[in-house]
């Protein structure tokens, strides 16, 4: 039975080895999802249920996207983690999705342990922070993670679902401390009857300061005095925020009714970091919120940043220049913002009828895709740090010639820190994580530039490219050359015959 396994293995790694040749077309994802449930299909047509052949599937599969490029594997990734997020958005209303899920994961569960993992990771979590934040938190994001959370080494998914959860708590406690800062001010004398007081914004809660920057992204749901904002503070070390959608001041952008109460919460960050003894950090503000507008009888689903568009078009026409100078934005950034606004059906819409078509309805006008680039920029960013991490690896080694795994982990990521690798040798430095120098250790295993000691594994040795010479103070003795004459003994036949043989050596 084990033969025959191993046989199997080896038939499902050739035909996957074939069907991932097309990895540059388009639909390699629905290709790859085909391709794994024709094999899983003939594996249970041949062998049944045998967990020993279900196995084989699995390692057959992952022994052919072990033998991928680096490249090829980068750019496979970022077009699985697309097709895992156009399937999860189909399947966030539908019923009885539960298995329709398992369905759908099931190819992907063979990247746990794999070097594609780390790659798929990352693109994942470009796309599962645009759905976060458009859509909110769900339990079919929580359903992806229970069944494809192995295929997350650093966990970046769980964290950011996290620190939703979080928030949650924390606006309840916020808000508390509101009613309480409320009733403080109503006991204090002088103090004005609660019909004269102004309702004020309810506001979201803070999470716990855990890197130099927290990104909150406001929500908005009607600009107006009486609008409800609410803020979410997110840790920048999970959660993946372009720099080029930070926001410098919302003041310069909103209006008090929106302005003011940004403000107010990041003075209660103050507070809150202060009364935990902690440090006090600044907040850096996004964005990457949404909000809730009306036009009309219809109500608007946007994002901030077609919040700030829509509430510039109150007043007259903007020119798209003029959104450029005032925001600063990558002219590709802002037109990603407009698209949805200036289609036909869209609040900018011009056309005959526009007013008629949107009445009444729920328009969700969010961009598709926040993160611009992402396969070639990312790829590219990936790339680029596998490649200095590789090279640190390799220069190390090569100084210390052996080295304990864990001390050459550390001694990268404080090279990554510092930027630089000794006298001379200097690089922009970047974060980076131990998964990530472990990945690239594995790679260089594989290809042979590393290799562990037999007696302690733990322990990794750099491979010459070429033997050493060998020392100059061991000369080589000069070759000596030597006669040897062999005499016979003589015989009655040949007397007088002599036979001589000369050699050297």
């Amino acid at each position: 039975l084990r033969g025959m396994a191993r046989c199997w293995r080896g038939v499902v790694q050739q035909q996957v080895g074939l069907g991932l040749g097309l990895l540059g077309a388009a639909d390699v994802a629905e290709r790859y999802c085909g391709l794994y449930r024709r094999l899983r299909g003939a594996t249970e047509e041949l062998f049944g249920q045998q967990a020993a052949f279900l196995g084989a599937l699995g390692r057959g599969f992952a022994g052919a996207l072990l033998q991928l490029p680096f490249l090829t594997a980068l750019h496979a990734s970022e077009r699985f983690a697309r097709y895992l997020d156009g399937k999860i958005q189909e399947l966030g209303g539908a019923a009885g999705s539960t298995g329709l899920l398992q369905q759908l994961l099931e190819p992907f569960v063979v990247f746990s342990g794999l070097e594609i993992a780390h790659t798929f990771e990352h693109f994942y979590r470009l796309y599962l922070g645009d759905r976060l934040l458009a859509q909110g938190p769900s339990w079919l994001e929580g359903a992806v993670l229970e069944q494809l959370g192995l295929c997350f080494p650093r966990r970046f998914p769980q964290q950011m679902l996290r620190d939703l959860a979080e928030s949650e708590e924390l606006q309840r406690r916020f808000r508390l401390f509101q009613l309480q800062e409320r009733d403080r001010r109503l006991l204090e004398p002088g103090a004005e009857s609660p019909e004269h007081e102004v309702s004020g914004a309810g506001w979201g809660p803070p999470c716990s300061p855990r890197g130099p920057e927290l990104p909150p992204c406001p929500r908005t749901q009607a600009p107006g005095e009486a609008a409800e904002v609410t803020v979410l503070a997110l840790s920048p070390r999970c959660w993946p925020v372009s720099p080029l959608c930070r926001m410098a001041e919302p003041g310069r952008f909103f209006p008090a009714a929106l302005s003011s109460p940004l403000g107010a919460f990041a003075a209660f960050c103050g507070q809150s970091q202060s009364w935990a003894g902690a440090r006090p950090r600044g907040l850096q503000w996004t964005w990457l919120g949404r909000a809730e507008l009306r036009f009309g009888a219809c109500v608007l689903h946007v994002s901030t940043l077609q919040m700030f568009v829509l509430l510039r078009f109150n007043g007259a026409e903007v020119a798209v220049e003029s959104l450029l100078q005032a925001t600063g934005l990558p002219a590709e950034l802002l037109q990603q913002a407009l698209a949805p606004l200036t289609e036909a059906r869209g609040p900018a819409d011009r056309g005959p009828g526009a007013s008629s078509r949107s009445s009444g309805r729920q328009l969700r006008l969010l961009p598709r895709q926040r993160y611009l680039r992402a396969e070639r920029a990312e790829s590219g960013a990936l790339e680029r740090k596998r490649n200095v991490l590789c090279c640190l690896l390799s220069r190390i080694l090569k100084a210390e010639k052996r080295l304990h795994i864990d001390n050459l982990v550390f001694r990268v990521l404080a090279a990554c820190q510092k930027g630089e690798l000794g006298p001379g040798l200097q690089f922009p430095s970047f974060c980076c994580h131990s998964v990530d120098v472990l990945s690239c250790v594995l790679h260089l295993l594989n290809q042979g530039y590393l290799r562990r000691q037999e007696e302690r594994p733990h322990v990794l040795e750099y491979v010459p490219d070429e033997s050493p010479a060998p020392p100059s103070s061991q000369a080589q003795p000069p070759v000596a050359f030597q006669t040897v004459e062999i005499k016979t003994a003589p015989s009655p036949a040949a007397a007088e015959r002599r036979q001589t043989f000369s050699t050297f050596r």
